[in-house]
């Protein structure tokens, strides 16, 4: 059960009537009818105050997001060099910011052990057997146990399942006429036309009958043995060899095994997987069969236990009698980097910089946190910036935090979560957890007259977020989110579109909360309101798949060449329109069509001009030759 703060209803009424003080009723001794203005201490607070405020900008606030959601951090990942390389550059302004550190050995650092990817275990097998001849596959080369069951052995009949889907309100199942009882099923990835918005497993019943344990209930209900996962030639996926698939429990053992491995087995049977996956795509219907090649399979594993680390500082209170109690301002600092997991368009092996998702919110610490330091600003109370590792992982870093808390969790105030504040058109923001704590909502809403924002506040004070774990314990909450978009966990979450001033109005009106929150005499106590961020209007796009607009080319742009006469091309996608009209890395992309591209937002409105498959003349500079290439646009991925 959640703990409440301990407060006697007296001392309970005394907080309700002072009404949430902003900075008039500072932890200052005042003359009866004092002000602000008339004590000396206070005046210099509230002036320290609009420093703090005037220093955090959204160019400054920029240089930050663009580091953090450059190629060369890949993504961010939790556990990998890149995730430590973010973590380093967290604690460095942090340090610079004149923050204490409170990690380890005097570091900023926590350490949190994560799960890494699972090693097949020294037993795990795969063997294929086909007329006289034997294939042993490779451990962790060739393949990767998936499906873990309580048998891990399985052997039998190979038999070609296509999705593996059973689909009765899509007209659609793979096991018709299909006898796979006691036998081992080859199941592709993903669902059929997974492209195509107008296909029958467009929208919900690709999250339905898509992902991989679905498929593996459906196999053993259909009396299979076990299975072997392929992600086959025909999907969007770029490299079918990447083996990415996470361990889970299953009714019946199975395997994901590289494209390239699947391949050949279909040789050794006289077939060809593509021409397997291309019939079901073309039709629209399956196109399942029996191979004439015998499996046998063992998937075990072993832990590959790995650490990320949470990035932990203080701004000590100023007041003795306060300074014991905190309060928490964090955002979590990883994302999904190659898109091994959580990728939202199933673009693995694709960097997923995560501007938004959420170099924007830890952007916002670090913004408050240089903003205080520069201004001298400390509150009664202690406060703590956190920079949560592995949030994507499963909210990993704050739920450790929380286990092992470096400021009693009995003694913690409120958590103040960012996550994804730089997205918000038009100054929108969604402020959370206002019910979580009487007079929430009445402080935010006086706090944002100060700021600007076009703020909805929403009570509940659960979310798919870092506060989630403070919330759980019995801590008030907020949350400040400015929404879900088309890029989110995707490879196009990128700086160029974050929406700046909206990044540094949510970040002011987070250092005014965590202010007050550290200035009032009493601290809120706190009120169970479990409503969720998912359910605030507007947030169905998070059980949505993407459908993007326009055409698609197939460009990275070059981030450092943003103020250029058109769009530099930083690398070309493999086999995409533009790789196959002949574009090149350092080509000026200056027309497509007839829209002069200046930017990367005149790029993407012309793209949206053209439909896939048109074919349109881009115009180039490439050295010091100008020159026009016919490109035939794709279907946007």
């Amino acid at each position: 059960m959640a703990r409440r703060p301990n407060l006697e209803p007296r001392t309970f009424r005394t907080w309700l009537s002072l009404g949430l003080p902003l900075l008039a009723a500072l932890a200052v001794a005042q003359e009866p009818g004092g002000s602000p203005a008339s004590d000396p201490e206070a005046a210099a607070r509230e002036a320290a105050v609009e420093k703090a405020l005037a220093a955090i900008t959204p160019e400054g606030m920029m240089e930050h997001v663009k580091f953090l959601a450059s190629d060369d951090l890949k993504g961010r990942e939790a556990g990998t060099p890149e995730g430590r390389r973010a973590a380093d550059y967290v604690a460095a302004r942090f340090r610079s910011a004149g923050l204490e550190p409170i990690g380890e050995q005097g570091t900023f650092f926590q350490a949190v052990k994560i799960s890494g990817e699972t090693q097949p275990g020294p037993d795990s097998t795969v063997s294929l057997l086909a007329g006289a001849g034997e294939k042993v596959l490779v451990p962790g080369t060739d393949f990767r146990p998936l499906g873990l069951a309580t048998n891990p052995e399985a052997a039998g009949i190979l038999v070609f399942a296509g999705y593996g889907i059973s689909a009765p309100e899509a007209g659609y199942d793979d096991y018709a006429g299909l006898d796979v009882a006691g036998r081992v099923v080859l199941l592709l990835a993903s669902v059929p036309k997974e492209a195509d918005p107008g296909a029958p497993f467009a929208g919900r019943l690709r999250y339905v009958h898509g992902g991989i344990a679905k498929k593996a209930k459906n196999a053993a209900d259909h009396g299979a043995a076990g299975f072997v996962l392929v992600s086959g030639p025909a999907t969007k996926e770029l490299d079918g060899d990447i083996l990415t698939g996470i361990p889970f429990k299953s009714p019946i053992p199975g395997v994901q095994v590289t494209r390239r491995a699947a391949a050949e087995l279909f040789a050794a049977a006289g077939q060809d997987l593509r021409a397997a996956q291309e019939a079901i795509e073309a039709a629209g219907k399956p196109a399942s069969s029996a191979l004439p090649v015998r499996a046998r399979l063992r998937a075990t594993t072993v832990d590959a236990n790995t650490l990320a680390h949470n990035v932990v500082a203080r701004l000590p209170g100023r007041d003795p009698a306060a300074s014991s109690e905190v309060v928490v301002l964090g955002g979590h600092y990883d994302h999904v980097g190659m898109g091994t997991f959580g990728s939202r368009t199933n673009a693995r092996g694709q960097i997923h910089n995560g501007a938004d998702d959420n170099a924007s919110g830890i952007t916002g610490v670090i913004a408050v946190a240089e903003a205080m330091g520069a201004a001298g600003l400390r509150g009664r109370r202690t406060i703590l910036f956190l920079g949560f590792a592995a949030e994507e992982k499963g909210l990993l870093g704050s739920a450790f935090y929380c286990r092992q808390p470096l400021a009693p969790l009995a003694q913690t105030v409120t958590m103040v979560n960012l996550d994804m504040i730089g997205r918000g058109a038009n100054r929108w923001c969604a402020v959370n957890g206002v019910g979580t704590s009487p007079g929430f909502r009445e402080m935010m809403e006086r706090l944002n007259r100060r700021v600007g924002l076009e703020a909805v506040y929403y009570d509940g004070g659960r979310a798919p977020s870092d506060n989630d774990s403070f919330y759980m314990r019995g801590i008030p909450i907020l949350m400040l989110f400015t929404g879900l978009h088309d890029d989110y966990h995707t490879p196009t979450d990128d700086w160029q579109k974050i929406e700046s001033d909206t990044l540094a109005r949510s970040a002011r009106l987070a250092m005014l909360a965590t202010w007050e929150l550290a200035e009032m005499p009493e601290r809120p106590p706190f009120r169970k309101c479990d409503g969720r961020v998912q359910d605030m209007p507007g947030m169905e796009l998070y059980f949505k798949p993407v459908q993007r607009k326009g055409s698609y080319l197939g460009i990275r742009e070059d981030p450092k060449e943003e103020a250029a006469a058109g769009v530099r091309v930083q690398s070309v996608v493999p086999d995409s329109p533009a790789e196959k009209a002949g574009l090149k890395a350092g080509d000026l992309l200056v027309k497509v069509g007839e829209v002069r591209v200046g930017s990367l937002r005149d790029l993407t409105a012309a793209l949206e001009k053209h439909a896939p498959g048109s074919k349109v003349s881009v115009a180039i500079v490439r050295g010091s030759e100008s020159l026009a290439v016919e490109v035939t646009l794709g279907r946007p991925q």
